[in-house]
């Protein structure tokens, strides 16, 4: 018998997430087994050898086309941002086509395969592939409830499909995806409780997407009951698909910063430029906040950098729990922060500074150091406060007065929040590192 070392086990990423969530992405690991043995008490004919050549087949499809498309390159999976794919078109066809254990065979072996470079820890690997198997699961005993046997095998016996069967493919459909979306989400809330449902359940994008590999499932399905080798005519599409999505997903990862989840530095000017922009022309006033971790290198000296790497998404989660949805936050060096706030004067500003800054005070994040020992790094940030209507449209003017009071707040003491007014051409652009271009873009009237 194989025994893990005490120490590898104690580091395992799972365990770095709270109790709650650490429970239950165990439990769902582990419960297409039970869930495996309800389904196959339904007295269908489980166990078939020769069905062994149709699940090979089914998931050699899967690698092909999701294979086919990595010539694009792979995205890096960033919390709070869902990884889209269509591993779903091949599980839901094996759900209907074959029995229950292929199911979760299927699942078992063609997750982690198809998502490695993207889902990083092993945790997240494998609770996505016990999702998908528990999904594929339902999705085969309601079908099987529903048309009185496995589906796709009845579709060549019926001459019009008939309302029975069709009722079965769609509720079937209907069973796998909210199973997926309620497992997802519950895990979302159980990470980071402050992430609010809309978020967590996903964007129209993400169920378009489902509702597409679904419907791509079911006709896989109805084309390998006529004739296994006509569901090799979705490959190319699949394929296509595939390729679409992880294009968006690596435009999206490049505006991402990997280690928050927030907008780069480059990308936040752009969004900030633009809405600079718009309130110049509204004749609003747009707040800008720059953060600052105090004593974040302590934390790296003491800890190492994944525990920096910690603390920096905790700070991250607790800005965006912090303002309006509206509000542009991204990550603009190592450890600063930046917040745009559309209209919103400095006074107001100041007083959405002073309350994350209140929130993150004292705020403690625990953390594993490069020995395995564990400890705890005390989190305070220093804050710089700016406005448009003291500082000008211009947003390199903008960033300067916020960085000079960011400086102000460092120098008084740390751990407080100071509001810049106009600009001293002699104070220093803390973006030097930015395009030109980008910071002396001045707004133009229309």
């Amino acid at each position: 018998m194989v025994r893990l070392p005490a120490v590898a086990v104690r580091r395992w990423a799972l365990w770095r997430l709270p109790r709650g969530a650490a429970a239950y992405v165990a439990v769902v690991t582990v419960l297409p087994l039970p869930a495996l043995l309800a389904v196959a008490s339904t007295g269908e004919d489980r166990y078939r050898l020769a069905d062994l050549w149709a699940v090979l087949a089914l998931s050699g499809c899967a690698v092909v086309s999701i294979e086919g498309a990595r010539r694009v390159g792979m995205p890096t999976l960033v919390d709070g941002r869902p990884y889209k794919d269509l591993v779903s078109v091949w599980l839901f066809a094996t759900a209907l086509v074959l029995p229950a254990p292929y199911v979760v065979l299927a699942a078992a072996v063609l997750l982690p395969l198809l998502v490695r470079g993207v889902l990083g820890a092993s945790y997240r690997r494998a609770f996505n592939a016990a999702g998908f198997a528990l999904a594929g699961l339902a999705a085969h005993w309601v079908a099987v409830e529903i048309a009185g046997g496995r589906p796709a095998a009845a579709v060549g016996a019926a001459s019009d499909g008939g309302v029975r069967l069709v009722g079965a493919l769609l509720t079937a459909a209907a069973a796998y995806e909210l199973v997926n979306v309620v497992l997802v989400t519950l895990a979302i809330q159980l990470v980071e409780p402050e992430t609010p449902l809309r978020v967590a359940l996903g964007d129209t994008t993400t169920l378009v997407t489902d509702i597409t590999a679904l419907t791509l499932g079911l006709l896989v399905a109805v084309a390998w009951s006529v004739s296994p080798p006509l569901a090799l005519a979705a490959v190319p599409a699949v394929v296509l698909l595939q390729r679409a999505l992880i294009h968006d997903e690596l435009r999206e990862a490049a505006h991402t910063d990997a280690k928050t989840g927030l907008a780069t530095a480059g990308h936040w000017l752009v969004l900030a430029q633009r809405h600079v922009e718009r309130g110049r022309r509204a004749g609003t006033s747009c707040g800008v906040l720059l953060l600052d971790i105090d004593h974040f290198k302590d934390v790296n000296d003491t800890w190492g950098h994944l525990a920096g790497d910690e603390v920096l998404a905790e700070v991250a989660r607790m800005l965006r729990s912090g303002v309006r949805p509206a509000d542009v936050v991204g990550r603009v060096g190592g450890e600063e922060f930046a917040v745009l706030l559309p209209d919103t004067g400095v006074v107001e500003a100041a007083t959405v500074a002073e309350r994350l800054r209140a929130l993150l005070a004292g705020h403690v994040v625990p953390v594993v150091g490069p020995g395995g020992q564990q400890g705890h790094a005390r989190i305070t940030v220093s804050v710089g406060v700016a406005d448009t209507a003291n500082a000008g449209h211009l947003i390199s003017d903008l960033l300067a007065s916020a960085d000079a009071a960011l400086y102000r707040a460092k120098a008084g003491g740390r751990d407080r929040v100071e509001a810049g007014g106009p600009v001293d051409t002699t104070e220093r652009l803390w973006l030097s590192h930015v395009p030109a271009a980008v910071l002396t873009r001045r707004v133009v009237s229309p």
